[in-house]
């Protein structure tokens, strides 16, 4: 920043650096493959986010599951990783996973 009058400007401050704030992440993670791991547990894998898209610092993701119109249940894990598992399934049965 410098100051000015009619003579001109006058000396320039020192500089400073300062950051913008973080946003959510342009894209979502892509999941690649959801294996089982036994009668009650998955094994999900996943696409990480490209660095350009990421708009920030990423610190987790979140694996969301629900089977038919019950609550979804969710759980994360540590940025970095690109599979988790998710355990304590019900038996034989349908679910609908998301990861973000």
């Amino acid at each position: 920043i410098a100051a000015s009058t009619s003579v001109g400007i006058g000396p320039y401050s020192d500089p400073i650096q300062s950051r913008t704030a973080q946003a959510a992440p342009s894209v979502g993670p892509m999941i690649t493959s959801a294996d089982n791991l036994s009668s009650t547990s998955l094994n999900l894998s996943w696409t990480s986010i490209p660095q350009s898209q990421l708009n920030g610092m990423l610190s987790t993701y979140t694996i969301r599951y629900q089977t038919g119109n019950r609550t979804a249940q969710t759980m994360s894990k540590p940025a970095g990783t690109t599979s988790g598992s998710v355990g304590g399934l019900t038996i034989f049965t349908l679910y609908s996973l998301s990861i973000s």
